[in-house]
C-alpha cells in the first residue's frame, strides 16, 4: 500500500467564506494530524475560527460525514471509526507575504 499525504487548509477559505474578507498577509493558527490506513492528513485552520484542536478534527470529520461526537467538557472529538486515528497537531504562524510558515508540534493528546 503506498503512503499519500493530504493538506486541507481551511483557514484561506474561512476569512471570504466567514468574515467576508481576505485573509490577513499574517495569521497563526492550529493543525491535527490524522491517519486512515495509508493516507495521513495535516489539516490547517485559522485560530480565529478555531478555538480548540478537536474543532478541527470535528469539521474535518462533518465534511466527510466520518461519525463521531463532540465532547465540549473535555474539548474533545471521539471518531467512531477506529480505522481513523488523531496522531498529533500543533500551532502555526503564517506570513503570506514572505511566503513562510512555521510549525510547532504539540505533545499533549489534542483530541
Amino acid at each position: 500500500m503506498k503512503h499519500r499525504t493530504v493538506l486541507i487548509d481551511y483557514s484561506e477559505a474561512d476569512y471570504p467564506d466567514r468574515a467576508s474578507t481576505d485573509a490577513p498577509e499574517r495569521y497563526a493558527g492550529k493543525f491535527v494530524q490524522m491517519r486512515k490506513g495509508a493516507t495521513e492528513y495535516l489539516v490547517f485552520s485559522s485560530k480565529a475560527f478555531t478555538r480548540f484542536h478537536a474543532d478541527i478534527v470535528e469539521r474535518f470529520c462533518s465534511d466527510r460525514e466520518i461519525p463521531g461526537v463532540y465532547n465540549s467538557q473535555n474539548k474533545s472529538f471521539e471518531i467512531f471509526d477506529p480505522a481513523w486515528v488523531v496522531r498529533g497537531g500543533g500551532k502555526f504562524e503564517r506570513d503570506r507575504k514572505k511566503a513562510r510558515e512555521r510549525r510547532r508540534w504539540e505533545s499533549d493528546p489534542l483530541v
